[in-house]
């Protein structure tokens, strides 16, 4: 996470699953910001949606008038205002920057999970989402990342995950998207794994079988909730007869 992608488009998507999912669930959940330095200025206007509370407003209409009220009047808004809104009130967080470091990454999520003991699902908010065995990146783009081997780590504590992904620009997302449903499952025995989409970025919920069946019917109760202009539930893993 950045502090510039604040209340963008993909922001309100997030904080609109992360308080749906509170909400049905009942269950404790846990944010892990995963910070970095802010990176290349985004494209123009990423709060365009604001404009149209008609289209977008419906599915949270408190987040919705939150969002719209700090992106007009807050320079450079961070995560910090985020976590001062009343409406993100409940939630714990984990506000420490990713370590550049490789040799950090250990004691980082070590401090994550202490920071969150209380939390049955924990949110993981990388840059660039799950780093999975064939991507390319040399070590100073690590930070942007959570491996499989450390979402493993949380969920083999007993935690159900959230995480979300992002997509390149060019390539198929619906493969891509199978392949992480997939090595998650692999990485974290027993899971059921549902993916809410919209475009190019998605959030895999990882249910551990301590929260089942909590998860699962909140999961569905929220795809019923948001209409497909929102999120999608596109995938279940493991597939139906697999």
């Amino acid at each position: 996470m950045q502090d510039q992608y604040v209340g963008n488009f993909a922001d309100y998507h997030k904080y609109a699953l992360l308080r749906a999912l509170k909400e049905e669930s009942g269950l404790g959940i846990g944010i892990c910001w995963m910070k970095t330095v802010n990176g290349l200025p985004l494209g123009p206007n990423p709060h365009r949606y604001l404009n149209d509370p008609d289209k977008w407003g419906q599915h949270d209409p408190q987040l919705f008038e939150a969002l719209s009220e700090t992106m007009a009047t807050t320079r450079h808004p961070t995560t910090a205002d985020v976590e001062r809104l009343p409406c993100m009130a409940g939630f714990t967080y984990f506000r420490e920057p990713v370590p550049t470091q490789q040799s950090e990454r250990s004691l980082y999520m070590t401090a994550a999970s202490d920071t969150l003991a209380d939390a049955e699902v924990i949110f993981l908010d990388p840059n660039a989402g799950i780093k999975m065995p064939t991507a390319k990146g040399t070590s100073a783009k690590a930070n942007h990342y959570i491996t499989l081997a450390e979402a493993a780590g949380f969920y083999a504590a007993g935690r159900s995950l959230l995480i979300h992904q992002t997509y390149p620009p060019r390539g198929g997302v619906i493969d891509d998207e199978h392949r992480c449903a997939a090595a998650l499952a692999n990485a974290c025995p027993d899971a059921s794994v549902f993916v809410f989409a919209k475009n190019r970025f998605a959030f895999f919920l990882v249910i551990h079988p301590n929260h089942q069946p909590k998860l699962t019917e909140a999961a569905n109760r929220i795809s019923g909730k948001f209409d497909e202009e929102m999120l999608k539930l596109r995938t279940v893993w493991p597939e139906a007869g697999a």
